[in-house]
């Protein structure tokens, strides 16, 4: 049988089949790799399923039966330039041209791969070639555009100043992202996108981008999960943009609109404490940067940016939209995650560059001498601005859980059961949740991070659901520490107790081993040697009643509970009269006797020889979105 037939046999399987026949198709590619013939259609094949890797090899194959195949020279560049190998892209887009010289689709792959690595005169030698080999004039002119030089009626203030190694070092400091991996703009045919390359972002790679060589897109989840930086996008709407086209007053407001509503959230951010570094996208937007002190994890910035979108949003003009990057809480499997471009980039699609502004809208004259003023945010400030932001958007939450109903039988006065509400002190006086936390190190350190740091990873909310969750009361236990972190989802929350099988203390160690090294994670139960090892073993043995979820216990439940609140309180007094005393003692060597937090400005008053700490809380009030 030709081995055309048996190709076209098999595609047709894998079409029908779908991704059920990749197996199979694999093996079937794998057993004719030295076969000659064909290759060119299993690679057109392995395109159409999805799987690029296996369509690169076959074309390659395709070549090494026959070197000249145009076809597939070109198939195999058009792969290799999505995936970001422009370099081999480039040597067989050169050799193809020496083949087929007048062909215009492979001048449009080749020509924004030696703009983009700055080879113009290369590409106008090779059109030169092309035109004298019968390319259509009109094609030359789309695949060798006007000069990168600026345009007549372009703006002057489109350059940026001198620059040197220490500006390139200090902008790939600020704008690191994904370490493997960056990306670069593309504009071709009126279609504007991203390749990624699969390289590190360096100053080297900076430089480039300064000087319009390249356009660069940075991912801004690190492989660690943890970002430098977080950034929103103000963008005009495609609808607005269209409307616009026909109507030229509607061009002029979009303009003027689009300046004033960047100018109202650069104001909104600045109301929360923030120091955004604002930058015209080069085309039709706006972008805020908020650089961090030190890398946050991704879930922690992400759920920064659903409270920001949410705020701003609700007096956002229907002409515009806002995004937020990092777009996710976390890149999954192999994906990068969104891009978002770099400032002081030149724009493919508009040729202008992307300039820093002041807080009047205006571009800076010394876009680096603000990179080196710009404010780096650390995690307190982050959360007073999330905690302005609660208070202004009340994120959803879930009802707070009743107790669970013991037997049916057994009576108990409904109000003192459903008015129940977990605080702090429960984790003491509720026996079973005081027990498992006293006993298994690794709960106590996802409680105390929570109570702490305010965040949890997915893995982390998981392993605390599925533990303290299968308590009677654990799922209010749980859903108390939830509602303290910044990065939950709403539907993380437990609507009722666990049955079935906890998560076993291996399963822990494996999907949270950062925690279960830090603590001593070997708890004995050998007095459990028939039962698999999880923290719930450690609640083995007390009475039946000992949850507060007992009616007959509810009243001294309640009152134990009083009493821990009311200790707790008395050691919050002290000490914050501890931290009072101190706070006085340093305002007093201070000039303004002064100090401004996130939260609100403390100031020492002396009135009639009495020394006051006077507070006054800040209150988000950004103007216009307020």
């Amino acid at each position: 049988m030709p081995p055309e037939n048996a190709v076209e046999q098999q595609a047709e399987r894998l079409r029908r089949l779908g991704p059920a026949g990749h197996q199979a198709w694999v093996k079937f590619l794998e057993d004719r790799v030295r076969a000659p013939g064909g290759h060119d259609l299993c690679a057109a094949a392995s395109e159409q399923a999805g799987l690029p890797a296996l369509a690169r090899r076959e074309y390659q194959l395709a070549l090494r039966d026959s070197p000249n195949d145009t076809a597939s020279m070109r198939a195999l560049a058009s792969l290799l330039l999505e995936e970001g190998k422009a370099g081999q892209a480039r040597e067989l887009l050169v050799r193809l041209l020496g083949l087929e010289p007048s062909c215009g689709m492979s001048l449009r792959l080749l020509a924004p791969v030696l703009l983009e690595e700055g080879q113009r005169p290369f590409l106008a030698e090779l059109v030169g070639k092309a035109r004298a080999a019968g390319l259509a004039d009109a094609v030359a002119r789309s695949v060798l555009p006007p000069d990168a030089s600026p345009r007549r009626g372009q703006p002057a203030d489109d350059a940026i100043p001198a620059f040197g190694d220490a500006e390139c070092a200090r902008f790939h400091h600020l704008f690191s992202g994904r370490e493997d991996t960056h990306a670069r703009q593309w504009h071709h045919d009126g279609n504007t996108g991203y390749s990624p390359v699969q390289e590190p972002f360096t100053p080297a790679v900076a430089r480039r981008h300064f000087t319009g060589a390249c356009t660069v897109g940075i991912y801004p989840i690190r492989l660690d999960g943890t970002c430098n930086f977080c950034a929103l996008d103000l963008d005009i709407t495609k609808a607005a943009i269209n409307r616009a086209a026909i109507l030229p007053e509607k061009a002029a407001s979009l303009r003027e609109g689009l300046r004033e509503t960047g100018l109202s959230i650069l104001g909104g951010l600045r109301a929360l404490g923030l120091d955004p570094l604002f930058e015209h996208s080069g085309y039709k937007g706006r972008h805020y940067w908020i650089f961090l002190a030190e890398p946050q994890p991704a879930d922690f910035v992400h759920a920064l940016g659903r409270h920001l979108l949410a705020w701003l949003g609700r007096s956002l003009p229907s002409d515009f939209h806002l995004e937020f990057f990092p777009k996710q809480g976390h890149a999954s499997g192999k994906g990068l995650g969104n891009l978002i471009k770099l400032p002081l980039g030149i724009h493919k699609r508009t040729g202008k560059r992307a300039m820093i502004l002041d807080d009047s809208g205006n571009p800076v004259a010394d876009p680096f001498a603000s990179l080196r003023r710009i404010g780096l945010h650390d995690r307190p400030k982050l959360l007073g601005a999330l905690d302005m932001l609660a208070k202004a958007v009340p994120a959803a939450r879930p009802a707070p859980l009743p107790v669970p109903d013991a037997e049916e039988k057994t009576q108990a006065p409904l109000p003192l059961r459903v008015e129940l509400r977990w605080t702090d002190a429960d984790f003491d006086s509720d026996p079973a949740v005081a027990r498992m936390l006293s006993r298994c190190p690794v709960l106590r350190a996802l409680k105390d991070r929570a109570a702490n740091q305010r965040t949890l990873t997915r893995d982390e909310q998981l392993v605390l659901i599925h533990t303290l969750g299968h308590l009677p009361t654990g799922p209010m236990a749980v859903n108390h520490l939830l509602g303290k972190c910044v990065d939950v989802a709403p539907e993380a929350f437990m609507k009722d107790h666990l049955k079935g099988s906890p998560t076993s203390c291996p399963t822990i160690r494996k999907r949270i081993p950062l925690v279960t090294r830090q603590v001593n994670c070997r708890c004995d139960f050998s007095f459990a040697p028939d039962r698999y090892p999880t923290p719930t073993l450690h609640v083995l043995g007390l009475p039946a009643d000992a949850s507060r979820a007992a009616p007959a216990r509810a009243v001294a439940d309640i009152a134990n509970n009083l009493a821990a609140c009311m200790a707790k309180a008395r050691e919050a007094r002290e000490e914050e009269a501890l931290a009072r005393q101190a706070l006085m003692a340093a305002l007093r060597a201070e000039p303004s006797r002064s100090v401004s937090t996130p939260a609100g400005e403390f100031s020492l008053v002396e009135a009639e020889g009495v020394e006051e700490l006077r507070f006054s809380p800040a209150a988000p009030n950004p103007g216009n979105l307020a």
